[in-house]
């Protein structure tokens, strides 16, 4: 059971607009915003952390999508600072929840386009292969949706949203050329990312006191080129794509003008999947160079739920009382190479001293750093001396994990 603040029911016509001031948190932490007359078509207190609850007590994040209220009569509103509410599986922010009642009598509909280049920002003083900056782009679009499917007793909302950004991963390591020869290498790496997701839903009254609504969601992640940057060359690096899919459909009981219960029955399906460049031996040189292939390998992971929950909601003056349930059977099939292809790591240690020709002294000991000892064994390799002989020739090359798969 969790406390809320709670705003008065308003009734099924619009009031007139008026400036109202919201505030979350206690103490330093407290914060407040004026809503101005025209809330709730251009203004979002708290944007990026307050999570707004449309009808059917659907909830989406700020920081996921741009969401925005359709100008409707609202059954119930209400905020709360809490932030481990045990209705939500997952730590949240201050919550604003708004519930809207089925039904509009007009068609309403935004669009948003957001677009940011290298050009529109500074050069990072990081990146020293060029004199020109290297390629980078911020591009959102999307559009929201809103209308009636028969007036008063049904309406629909469509979201669409795509990012599409490529970053760029700065490398800056010390490799070995051809000749042995350590060499500084500095790269900029595209990153590109994208983001994709769609959120159709349909609101249904099925009298004055019982509204259904069913919600589905399908978001679609892909990051390229991700692990690599500092130490880690490009050929470390790996694709990941990650798809939530997930339908709910809810029935939203105004038992009184106090009471009012609510009845999610949900399904989610959760799939990510790692693609690793090369499968190669990872070959990790302290504060020098990781080079080969991904530790992550070829994996994937599949999590399928279904859930019901039974949540009620009481209101007492300004003070709000919820109580519920939820059940829940997961499904899940993980598959995981990590590592499958090995991992050579090389520390700093001590050897013996080389003379002019780069021959051992012996009775000598200096202190190696680790990039001194992977030059010392691929020297001892080009000799044709077998790994045997590595330890007692140089200072110790670690290998952790090799195995062939």
């Amino acid at each position: 059971m969790s406390g809320m603040k709670a705003g008065k029911l308003r009734s099924t016509r619009t009031p007139a607009p008026t400036a109202a001031r919201w505030c979350l948190g206690k103490g330093n932490s407290r914060r407040c915003r004026t809503i101005p007359a025209n809330w709730p078509n251009n203004y979002k207190p708290w944007q990026g952390r307050a999570r707004v609850r449309r009808a059917g007590r659907f909830t989406s994040t700020a920081s996921r999508a741009e969401t925005f209220l359709p100008n409707r009569p609202s059954a119930k509103f209400g905020s709360t600072p809490i932030r481990f509410s045990a209705e939500y599986d997952r730590t949240g922010f201050g919550r604003i929840e708004i519930f809207t009642k089925p039904g509009t009598d007009a068609l309403h509909g935004q669009a948003f386009f957001r677009f940011n280049d290298q050009y529109l920002n500074s050069r990072s003083p990081l990146y020293t292969q060029s004199l020109s900056r290297p390629p980078y782009k911020n591009q959102f679009e999307g559009f929201n949706l809103s209308g009636p499917v028969k007036k008063d007793k049904a309406s629909f909302t469509l979201d669409f949203e795509r990012r599409d950004i490529t970053e760029n991963a700065f490398i800056l390591a010390t490799n070995l050329n051809s000749n042995l020869v350590p060499q500084t290498m500095n790269q900029g790496l595209l990153t590109p990312q994208t983001r994709t997701s769609i959120t159709p839903r349909l609101d249904y009254a099925i009298n004055a006191k019982k509204a259904l609504a069913i919600r589905y969601q399908y978001v679609q992640m892909d990051t390229n080129n991700d692990g690599a940057g500092s130490f880690n060359l490009a050929s470390t690096a790996y694709h990941q794509r990650t798809t939530e899919s997930s339908l709910q459909a809810t029935e939203t009981a105004v038992l009184s003008p106090r009471l009012i219960k609510g009845i999610p029955v949900s399904i989610y399906a959760h799939d990510e999947r790692r693609l690793r460049r090369r499968r190669s031996p990872l070959v990790s040189v302290e504060d020098a160079i990781t080079s080969g292939g991904a530790t992550v390998g070829n994996s994937n992971n599949h999590t399928n739920k279904l859930e019901l929950s039974n949540v009620t909601t009481y209101t007492r003056g300004t003070q709000m009382f919820k109580w519920g349930a939820r059940l829940r059977q997961s499904f899940n099939d993980d598959f995981s190479m990590n590592n499958s292809n090995g991992t050579f790591t090389f520390l700093r240690g001590q050897g013996e001293a080389l003379d002019a020709s780069g021959q051992p002294i012996a009775g000598t000991s200096v202190a190696l750093t680790a990039l001194q000892v992977y030059q010392r064994t691929l020297l001892l390799q080009q000799e044709g001396f077998s790994a045997a002989v590595f330890p007692t020739r140089m200072a110790t090359a670690t290998r952790r994990n090799v195995r062939r798969w």
